[in-house]
Order: C-alpha cells, then sequence, then structure tokens
C-alpha cells in the first residue's frame, strides 16, 4: 500500500471516489434526464454572528405527494381492499361505514344480548355459590359417614 500526501491530502481513494461520483451522476442523469443540471452554488461559511448572516437564495418548498393532515384535498369516492391487481375488490366510502357501523352491532349485541358478557358473569357469580353450596354438602356428608362408621363399629357410641 502506498501513500501519496499532497497539500496535507491523502490521495489513496480519490481516484475511485472521483470514479463512483461520477458513475452516480451518470445514473441520475439516466433517471431524470428532463432535469437541468443544478447551478453550482459557492459554499458560504457558517455565519457567527448575526451581522454575518445573509441569505443566499429564497427557501423552495416542493409539493408533497403524501397528505398526512387532518383534511384532504379531494374527496375520496372508494376503497381499495386487501388484494391488488386483477382481483381487487374496490368499494364505496358509504359501504365501508356500513361494515363498521355492522361490527358495531354485532358487538354490542355480544355484550347486552341474552347469552352475552353480561349474562355470563351474572350466571359466573350462581355458578361460584353452587359450586360452595356443593363443597359445603360434601364435608357434611364426610363427617355423616365418619359418624355413621363409628356408630356401627363401635357399640358403646
Amino acid at each position: 500500500m502506498q501513500f501519496n500526501y499532497q497539500n496535507g491530502q491523502s490521495s489513496i481513494g480519490s481516484d475511485r471516489l472521483r470514479k463512483a461520483i461520477e458513475r452516480n451522476r451518470a445514473k441520475q442523469e439516466k433517471r431524470a434526464p428532463t432535469r437541468e443540471p443544478a447551478e453550482t452554488v459557492a459554499r458560504v461559511s457558517v455565519a457567527r454572528s448575526a451581522q454575518e448572516s445573509q441569505i443566499v437564495s429564497p427557501i423552495k418548498k416542493e409539493k408533497s405527494n403524501f397528505s398526512f393532515g387532518l383534511g384532504y384535498k379531494e374527496k375520496k369516492s372508494a376503497t381499495n381492499i386487501g388484494i391488488k391487481g386483477k382481483f381487487a375488490i374496490v368499494l364505496p366510502v358509504w359501504a365501508r361505514k356500513l361494515g363498521w357501523a355492522l361490527c358495531a352491532i354485532i358487538l354490542l349485541r355480544l355484550v347486552f344480548s341474552s347469552g352475552g358478557l353480561i349474562d355470563f358473569y351474572s350466571k359466573n357469580n350462581v355458578y361460584q355459590e353452587f359450586e360452595k353450596e356443593l363443597s359445603n354438602y360434601e364435608t357434611e356428608n364426610q363427617e355423616l359417614r365418619s359418624e355413621i362408621e363409628k356408630i356401627t363399629s363401635n357399640s358403646t357410641y
């Protein structure tokens, strides 16, 4: 490996870097040949005080293809659902809203109808009460069996 220092800078990869920059510019020109080449702008050092600051050129805002705002500029009339290509299903907005309304109705029915969540929790409380009563009967039954066993085996009891 050979180092060549000129003016305090290394030129080991400068040839490769220059060629890579040229290739990159050629690729960019192939992608967008209609664009005019950008004007060369002299770099200005960073101002250290308000008096040294200057405006080189006005800021240009490019129109974005994405609308992340709250309001859309145009009204959407249809929605593409999941599948793309030949078998795509396109639904109007009213059909999508109707589908969400049906989902809400089904959810409300699940919670409030007979056999729903509210009914389930009330029946769950009744079931727990029956289990407590069953365990009480089982312990009483065990006590009676032991007492019967004592009576049959022990005549003095």
